[in-house]
């Protein structure tokens, strides 16, 4: 996607690991393995609105244990620092060791979740692919087998927006988004969380 505004410094970026909150595998989560449980490594801007709500989350966490054995995100700063939370929502930053409680965790999943494009996959967006997949049929030539949709966070901290991604199979290599071949074919839709209604569409470009 074409990105609005200009580019940020090195420095003003963190690498964000989360492999997801209640996700288990047959061997533990931890600070070593982290990196290989996960999808991919994703970095944001430190003044991300996300981050910035997900820190403010920490901030009012109280003191609390960490379990070095069930890791769920790891996030890096430019300064030095690293900071792991467990799938409880226990914190590890710096010295200090703090858990969030069940509604903040609940929020930082989400956070988080929208930082590393994960999709979404709960019965309630359901709507969303539904209306993505209207979209298509109203405004493209594609068959059902020619495109898939995934649902994914929005940008903003509060989830007023949900985005569709509808991307085309030609768009991609063995199954996977391959935005070296991308035409202007895959496209994003964002809907109002609230209204259902369309924002606006948004191409992919190369």
């Amino acid at each position: 996607l074409l990105a609005a505004g200009g580019e940020a410094v090195a420095n003003d970026e963190v690498e964000v690991i989360y492999v997801g909150i209640g996700y288990e595998t047959l061997i533990p989560i931890t600070r070593d393995t982290i990196e290989q449980s996960a999808q991919v490594a994703t970095e944001v801007a430190v003044s991300d609105p996300r981050l910035r709500a997900f820190k403010a989350l920490i901030e009012t966490a109280e003191p609390g244990s960490f379990d070095d054995n069930r890791i769920r995100a790891r996030i890096r700063f430019f300064e030095g620092s690293t900071l792991f939370m467990d799938n409880d929502g226990g914190i590890a930053w710096h010295r200090h060791r703090v858990v969030l409680r069940p509604a903040a965790l609940q929020q930082s999943d989400k956070l988080l979740t929208a930082m590393v494009g994960l999709a979404l996959m709960e019965p309630a967006y359901d709507w969303v692919t539904e209306a993505a997949r209207t979209h298509v049929r109203q405004n493209e030539r594609w068959h059902d087998g020619a495109y898939r949709v995934t649902v994914h966070s929005g940008p903003d901290p509060d989830g007023s927006i949900v985005v569709a991604k509808v991307l085309h199979r030609l768009d991609t290599t063995n199954g996977a988004p391959d935005y070296r071949l991308v035409e202007p074919r895959s496209y994003e839709l964002h809907f109002d969380a609230g209204t259902r209604a369309l924002l606006r569409k948004v191409r992919y470009q190369q």
